[in-house]
C-alpha cells in the first residue's frame, strides 16, 4: 500500500476514533446529565428491550437511576401536560363525574366476561381502558363509530416496546399501522373541533382546541402527540395494574373475601341497591384502598404513591407535621436492598396482620 494510502486509512481511523469518543462520552450543557448514549445509531435499545418478568423496575432503568439518581426536568410544556391531564384525571373530576362513568364501564364489560370461558385480563382490561380514556380524551364514541378503537389502542400499545424493526410481517410493523390509524382518527376529530370550537364535547381536546392560540408551543401535532402519549400511559399502566390484581387475587383469596364483605355491608347501607357508587362510599373503602395501593407498589405502573404522614417526621432539621403529604418513590419502597422480601408481600397483609417491618410507616 503507498504511503497516501496508508494517510488516508490512519486520517479516517482517528476521525472514527474521536466520533466514538465524543458520542461515548457527550459534553453536558446542562440539559441532560453526563454519560453514554450507548452504540451508535441504535443507543441503548437493546438494553431496553431486553424482557424482564420481574414485579420489580427493569434493570436497564435500575441502572440508569442508580447512576444518575431521579432527575427531573420541569419545563413549561411539562406543567401543561401535567395540569391539562389533572384537570380530566384528578380528584375533583374523578369526584364529580368520572367515578359513575367508571363504574358504569366496569359493569359492563365485567357482565360481557362472565358470559365467556376464558377471558385474557390483559388484554381485555386494555380493550376496556382504550375505549374509556379515549372518550375521555377526544371524545370518541365507540358505539356509533365503525372504528374498533379499542382493538387500534391495544395494538399500538402492545407493539410500541416490541424489536423496532419496521418491515411487513413483524410486531412493530403492526404497531406503526395501527398508530396512523390511531393519529388519522384523532386527526380527524380535532379539524372539526377547531372548525367548530362552539360544539364542547367536555373531554381533553376540547381544552386543547381553546389553548391552541393562547400557548405558544401549542401546535396541532403537539397535541397530537400528548394524546397519543397519554393513551399508551392510561392503557398501559391500568391494565397491568388490572392483570396483576388478578394474579395475586388468585394466590390470596382471603383478600377477596375481605373485599366481597366491605363491599356487602356498603350494598345493605344504601337505601336503594342500584344506585351508582358515591364518593362518600368510595373513600370509605379502607381494604379497597390498601389492596389498590399495595397492587400499585408491587407493580411499579406508577412512579410513585401519595400518602399522608402519621406523625412529625425530622428530616435534616426541618419537621413535617402530621396528614402532610408525602411523596413515595414506588421504586424505592420496593428497593430489596433496603427492605426484605419486599416483593413477596401478600397484598393488604396489613389488614389482617397488622404492618410488616417491609412496609413501616406506608401501609398503617
Amino acid at each position: 500500500m503507498s504511503q497516501v494510502g496508508l494517510c488516508v486509512v490512519s486520517v479516517v481511523t482517528i476521525l472514527i476514533s474521536q466520533w466514538l469518543y465524543k458520542w461515548r462520552n457527550p459534553k453536558c450543557n446542562g440539559v441532560r446529565p453526563p454519560g453514554s448514549m450507548g452504540l451508535p445509531f441504535i443507543g441503548e435499545t437493546f438494553q431496553l428491550l431486553i424482557p424482564n418478568y420481574s414485579l420489580d423496575l427493569h434493570p436497564f432503568i435500575k441502572k440508569i437511576i442508580e447512576k444518575y439518581n431521579n432527575q427531573l426536568l420541569c419545563a413549561l410544556i411539562h406543567k401543561y401536560v401535567r395540569g391539562s391531564y389533572l384537570n380530566f384525571f384528578g380528584v375533583d373530576r374523578l369526584r364529580t363525574k368520572l367515578l359513575p362513568e367508571i363504574e358504569t364501564t366496569v359493569r359492563i364489560n365485567m357482565h360481557r366476561w362472565s358470559t365467556q370461558g376464558t377471558t385474557d385480563a390483559k388484554k381485555e382490561t386494555a380493550n376496556m381502558v382504550a375505549i374509556f380514556a379515549a372518550k375521555t380524551l377526544f371524545g370518541h364514541d365507540f358505539e356509533k363509530s365503525s372504528d374498533d378503537i379499542g382493538i387500534t389502542i391495544a395494538g399500538f400499545v402492545e407493539g410500541l416496546l416490541s424489536f423496532p424493526l419496521n418491515i411487513p410481517g413483524t410486531k412493530f410493523y403492526k404497531c406503526m399501522k395501527d398508530k396512523d390509524k390511531l393519529e388519522k382518527v384523532i386527526r380527524a376529530k380535532l379539524k372539526e373541533r377547531i372548525a367548530c370550537p362552539e360544539e364542547k364535547k367536555g373531554d381533553f381536546l376540547d381544552q386543547a382546541v381553546k389553548d391552541l392560540n393562547t400557548d405558544f408551543f401549542l401546535t396541532e401535532n403537539f397535541i397530537l402527540s400528548i394524546i397519543v402519549g397519554a393513551l399508551f400511559a392510561t392503557v398501559e399502566s391500568i391494565s397491568t395494574a388490572i392483570a396483576l390484581s388478578f394474579k395475586l387475587f388468585a394466590e390470596h383469596p382471603w383478600v377477596v373475601e375481605d373485599l366481597v364483605a366491605e363491599h356487602d355491608i356498603l350494598l345493605k347501607n344504601r337505601e336503594n341497591k342500584e344506585s351508582p357508587l358515591t364518593w362518600d362510599e368510595y373513600k370509605s373503602m379502607t381494604v379497597t384502598m390498601h389492596v389498590i395501593n399495595e397492587v400499585l407498589r408491587l407493580g411499579n405502573v406508577a412512579p410513585g404513591i401519595l400518602r399522608k404522614t402519621l406523625k412529625d417526621i425530622n428530616y435534616n432539621g426541618a419537621t413535617e407535621f402530621t396528614r402532610v403529604l408525602e411523596w413515595l418513590s414506588g421504586s424505592r419502597v420496593s428497593s430489596c436492598q433496603t427492605y426484605r422480601q419486599t416483593l413477596k408481600n401478600s397484598p393488604v397483609g396489613v389488614c389482617r396482620k397488622g404492618p410488616p417491618i417491609t412496609k413501616l410507616v406506608l401501609w398503617k
